[in-house]
């Protein structure tokens, strides 16, 4: 493959994950940091991880507040959801409520076949 054929395939690839981007904003009716924020934890949820305030942090370069307000955000809409960590009862972690699971799944089948066709 030469520089151009790979330097073509990264613009398409580029391309594909802005629309990627732009339907699940659209699906989902969230800003560029919210979905940020819900990929990162459907991420950990495919990987069996756990999720935490301060995860998000780390991976946000944000402060706890500011990443606070953001989940609670997404909790009122319906997209996220705090459940108890059963080893420290002061902490809770962050999930993507069944709603948003299936509607970010139906987005990303889509965008799945439209990368193999990349």
């Amino acid at each position: 493959m030469s520089e151009i054929d790979l330097t073509a395939a990264l613009t398409r690839l580029e391309a594909a994950m802005g629309a990627l981007r732009g339907r699940l904003r659209e699906r989902l009716s969230v800003s560029s940091t919210d979905l940020t924020v819900l990929q990162f934890v459907a991420r950990a949820a495919a990987a069996e991880r756990q999720v935490r305030v301060k995860d998000l942090v780390s991976h946000l370069g944000l402060t706890s507040p500011a990443v606070t307000g953001t989940v609670d955000r997404l909790e009122r809409a319906g997209h996220l959801c705090r459940v108890p960590n059963p080893d420290d009862g002061r902490s809770r972690f962050i999930e993507l409520t069944p709603e948003t699971q299936r509607a970010y799944a139906a987005a990303m089948d889509s965008t799945n076949e439209h990368l193999h066709e990349l």
